[in-house]
């Protein structure tokens, strides 16, 4: 029997980073590989419920999170036509926060401070019986007990194990902006705002 694995994360991204810091925490031997030369993440704000938090939690990744963001004050989801749309109540006891995706990233990597191998793009997955091997461009390889596909819509991961499902868009489209704290917002006048990002304006 294996006690400890030995793992291949395929993208260093926040769900590969994630994914390797919580097999960690199980005593598992983890290894990511990152196609880009550097640590790069685009984009802007992403929210983290309180189930998600709870996994970051046993990461021991909250106390890092609360140095770089606020605990939500509370999200109002509305339709279309401005109509409130009903939603669970979040847990008491579990916070939830809004965050930058780089900020978020910075602070995996630095919680991380295991190998990042970068400047590795995986050209090839194939079954060796006893686990698997990674075939990288630049012609190195690994093999690896499990291998994780954390390397986005176009992964070579999912490709090279028959799976060929391509995304769809679910429809949804989000609007951004900023609102001045001393303005009405929704009917109510706000100590303070919080933006999707987590800093107060």
């Amino acid at each position: 029997m294996i006690d400890r694995l030995n793992i291949a994360i395929v993208g260093a991204g926040i769900g590969g980073l994630s994914a390797a810091l919580a097999l960690r925490a199980r005593g598992m031997n983890v290894t990511v590989f990152e196609e880009a030369q550097s640590p790069r993440e685009a984009g802007a704000g992403i929210s983290i419920p309180p189930n998600a938090a709870i996994l970051l939690k046993r990461a021991g990744l909250c106390e890092a999170i609360e140095k770089i963001t606020t605990r939500s004050q509370g999200l109002t989801l509305r339709t279309s036509r401005g109509e409130p749309v009903p939603r669970p109540s979040a847990t008491p006891t579990v916070p939830s926060y809004q965050i930058h995706r780089v900020e978020f990233l910075e602070m995996l990597l630095g919680a991380w401070a295991g190998t990042v191998r970068f400047g590795h793009r995986c050209v090839a997955v194939n079954d060796v019986g006893s686990g698997a091997r990674l075939t990288f461009a630049d012609g190195a390889v690994c093999d690896a007990d499990v291998v994780i596909g954390a390397d986005g819509i176009h992964s070579i991961v999912r490709r090279e194990i028959g799976l060929t499902a391509s995304p769809t868009s679910e429809g949804i489209v989000a609007y951004r902006g900023l609102v001045q704290t001393p303005k009405t917002v929704v009917g109510r006048r706000l100590a303070r705002l919080e933006h999707v990002d987590g800093r107060r304006s």
